[in-house]
């Protein structure tokens, strides 16, 4: 009998969820992140598939097609006698990895030159070009390109670049903003579980960006409980539901095995699986308290696979942010439901190094699998979690 295995936030980081069931090897390597379908080089929607949907019930709607994301432009930012136009760029709802390339100009209002000094972006999801040292004359203008990457946890997200640049003697800076809604296919309303200051329960609406009914299948691998009445035994699947969650309270003070999403699986065919961040006392500075230490911490604390298949790997890309290029030299899989190894190791710009992961589910697991693989190096070790659905077999 196939069956969900109970799986609440705090538990030990090697247990899984998911079923057993006969599954045959193929020899496939992919990559995957973020939900299937969904582009990871730009904003496009995931295309909506044809076919039939069951009656749906009252209240519905009928599957539309997602609207493109728009970008638009914020307005012009004045620092002295910098002025920067746009000032920034709202991407809007985009998804999962997407990436966006801006241009703005910077205008130099003044009699006297400005040098810039420093160009910092706030986070690695953010690449800006490097005008250090570049002199923009009197009454002059330069342009100005960015790239805007998407991370892999729904919700907002917001970054920005400073420049730093000096004119007559002085210093200032400029900031150039970006902000976008990671949205998938599936999206919950709020994306996130709020359980600080000892809240233990709550509701998220979850709902299909472009209408079409589907079936939750897990909630944090357990049956869902809906909040809205809605029965799965004879009710027809439909485009938004109401979802309870429960975090157990916490008996000690160390958070360990506090785990940092709350999963829900679902039959959408774009997106089988949403992680929704667990905000908490546990999973704030406390989810990584050694990183100083180590002098190495990820940039995102998941990688999201999306839909998987037993016995055939996946390799995920996962950025560090390493500042004394500390040498990290194997992962292990924390979960019996799949097998994980260091396929390479790539330096990027700054302080990122991009360590590509090979992930097997194994033979025979089926269902939610939320593996925490860890990263080992000469200064410590610490895990994320890597989070998909490995589908039944066909005829399963």
């Amino acid at each position: 009998m196939k069956h969900h295995d109970k799986t609440p936030v705090i538990e030990p980081a090697n247990r899984r969820f998911g079923r057993s069931a006969p599954v045959a090897a193929i020899a496939v390597t992919a990559m995957l992140v973020g939900c299937p379908n969904t582009p990871a080089e730009s904003s496009d929607p995931p295309p909506v598939a044809t076919q039939s949907a069951p009656p749906q019930p009252a209240g519905s709607v009928s599957p539309q097609p997602i609207p493109p994301a728009k970008t638009v432009p914020l307005a012009p930012i004045i620092a002295g006698p910098l002025r920067v136009e746009p000032g920034g760029f709202n991407f809007g709802m985009i998804g999962p990895k997407s990436v966006h390339a801006v241009n703005t100009t910077l205008y130099n209002t003044s009699a006297a030159p400005i040098t810039i000094i420093k160009v910092s972006p706030s986070c690695a999801c953010t690449m800006p070009q490097d005008l250090t040292g570049t002199v923009i004359p009197p009454g002059g203008s330069i342009p100005f390109s960015a790239t805007f990457s998407a991370p892999t946890k729904p919700g907002l997200k917001n970054a920005y670049v400073q420049l730093v640049f000096s004119y007559g003697g002085r210093r200032a800076h400029a900031k150039i903003n970006f902000q976008g809604m990671i949205t998938m296919p599936v999206r919950a309303e709020p994306p996130y579980v709020d359980a600080l200051k000892g809240v233990t329960t709550g509701r998220t609406r979850v709902e299909s960006v472009d209408g079409r009914p589907f079936r939750i299948i897990s909630a944090n691998g357990e049956s869902p409980i809906y909040a809205d009445g809605f029965d799965p035994q004879t009710d027809q699947p439909r485009n938004t539901y109401e979802v309870q969650w429960n975090i157990p309270p916490r008996t000690d003070e160390n958070c360990q095995g506090m785990r940092l999403w709350w999963v829900i699986e679902t039959d959408h065919p774009d997106c089988p699986i949403l992680p929704m961040r667990v905000r908490h006392e546990c999973t704030g500075l406390k989810a990584d308290p050694d990183w100083r230490q180590r002098t190495w911490r990820f940039p995102e604390y998941i990688a999201q696979l999306g839909a998987l298949h037993a016995g055939v790997p996946v390799e995920v890309d996962i950025d560090i942010v390493n500042e004394n290029n500390v040498r990290i030299f194997a992962v292990q899989s924390g979960s019996s439901g799949a097998d994980a190894e260091l396929v390479s190791t790539t330096p990027k710009d700054g302080d990122i190094t991009t360590y590509r992961v090979r992930l097997t589910p194994r033979l025979g697991y089926e269902g939610m699998l939320y593996a925490m693989v860890l990263f080992r190096s000469d200064t410590g070790s610490k895990d994320i979690a890597f989070i998909g659905r490995v589908m039944p077999q066909a005829g399963g």
